[in-house]
């Protein structure tokens, strides 16, 4: 018996930006761990694997391609590479993406009808400075570094 398909997508914007439930943090971390550590070396695999008979036919194969490349020339060569690519991953995704969305949308921002942009179910989001003595900041640090490595 097969399980019934789930076609209740969320929107990316909610996942990128806005998420209201856990469910859509749940996601946005399943599609940031894919993305790195899936996909990507996926393709680089393909891609070394085709060698010079890979022929980019599509701009999706141009893409790929371009992000191969990005990989193969940031791959880590000692642990500290990767330590250093993990604290890089949590300043943009807890810091400097979370302070783009407020200069994007300020905590006083109003929607086009002048009520609040951020009132409930939006959030606003607080970045995280990264504090050696917190043990989730480390703890996220150790997995990206180990998964990385």
């Amino acid at each position: 018996m097969n399980d019934p398909e789930d076609n209740t997508e969320i929107p990316h914007c909610t996942l990128k930006m806005f998420p209201e439930e856990t469910l859509h943090c749940v996601e946005w971390a399943r599609d940031k761990f894919g993305k790195l550590f899936t996909q990507a070396p996926q393709n680089a695999l393909k891609l070394l694997d085709e060698g010079a008979s890979f022929q980019p036919t599509s701009q999706e194969d141009a893409k790929s391609l371009r992000e191969v490349v990005k990989l193969l020339e940031r791959r880590p060569f000692k642990f500290d590479d990767c330590v250093a690519f993990a604290r890089l991953k949590f300043e943009k995704l807890f810091n400097h993406d979370v302070r783009q969305l407020l200069h994007v949308y300020p905590l006083d921002a109003k929607t086009k009808d002048g009520a609040p942009f951020w009132s409930l179910p939006k959030r606003p989001p607080t970045p995280a400075d990264f504090d050696p003595e917190n043990t989730l900041h480390c703890a996220f640090i150790a997995a990206i570094a180990c998964l990385r490595a």
